[in-house]
């Protein structure tokens, strides 16, 4: 059982970089000052290891629209990307309470518990948005 899902776990975080290599071209439009628009900001810059310059997009993306799963997922990343777990934990937790059950978050905070050791927590995240009714690509990014 742990060996199934530790696949899983890999195979998601494979799709992610695959989901993310798609959707990361970011464009000079005015929509850009939107959440989405920020979000995929918040992205390149990740990407780019400019992980400050991300943190600030997704913080204003989620300031623009407080209900956006893609932005509180990003920023569990990015804060887990520079080792604060804590911070990503928290990330994590309200963006659940914010916006219950969307699976990009659930699966950003499946990597938090993971990085916590928590591995029955983080199966709990993952075995969830795998088994969700409706499927989510951008769970994966």
């Amino acid at each position: 059982m742990a060996a199934r899902i530790i696949l899983g776990v890999l195979a998601l975080l494979f799709l992610s970089r695959i989901v993310m290599s798609q959707n990361s071209s970011p464009s000079n439009t005015a929509s850009q000052e939107s959440a989405p628009g920020l979000v995929k900001q918040a992205l390149a810059d990740h990407r780019a290891g400019q992980f400050d310059a991300a943190i600030e997009k997704y913080q204003n993306a989620i300031k623009r629209d407080p209900r956006s799963g893609d932005a509180y997922a990003g920023l569990t990343r990015t804060y887990l990307e520079q080792e604060k777990v804590q911070l990503a934990f928290e990330t994590a937790s309200k963006g659940l309470a914010e916006v219950p059950g969307t699976l990009p978050i659930r699966v950003a905070l499946g990597e938090v518990y993971f990085r916590q050791g928590k591995m029955t927590d983080s199966e709990k995240e993952f075995l969830a948005a795998i088994n969700s009714p409706h499927p989510d690509a951008r769970a994966y990014p």
